[in-house]
């Protein structure tokens, strides 16, 4: 539960929930954002099928959160222990390796007086 915490105070992206909107869509299998007779025709339809993509991959993104956020509820605190040693390493040798290409970077551009 530590480590969900944990990752959850890196990368926490607010859930957008609507929930009497799925419940009132829920039997016609597509979800779209608002009845047809509903939409402003101003918008135009190229505006009207863009929000329904982005909704569909919106819904799609949330319920792979949901697996991910599962599977991780099942880590063992060594499996923790052992991810968080592996991803200070990782920063370790991404530092490391920036450093050595603003050398390089500083090498290439010098200029001898």
């Amino acid at each position: 539960m530590k480590l969900i915490a944990a990752l959850q105070r890196i990368c926490s992206t607010p859930r957008l929930t609507s929930h009497s909107f799925r419940r009132e869509h829920a039997d016609q299998g597509e979800a779209m954002s608002a009845s047809e007779e509903q939409r402003a025709e101003w918008l135009g339809s190229h505006f009207w099928d863009r929000l329904d993509r982005l909704e569909g991959r919106h819904q799609r993104v949330q319920s792979q959160h949901e697996a991910v956020r599962r599977n991780l509820e099942r880590v063992t605190p060594k499996e923790a222990d052992e991810l968080r040693h592996a991803w200070r390493r990782y920063c370790e040798v991404i530092a490391e390796l920036e450093q050595t290409t603003a050398e390089f970077e500083a090498l290439r551009t010098f200029t001898p007086e």
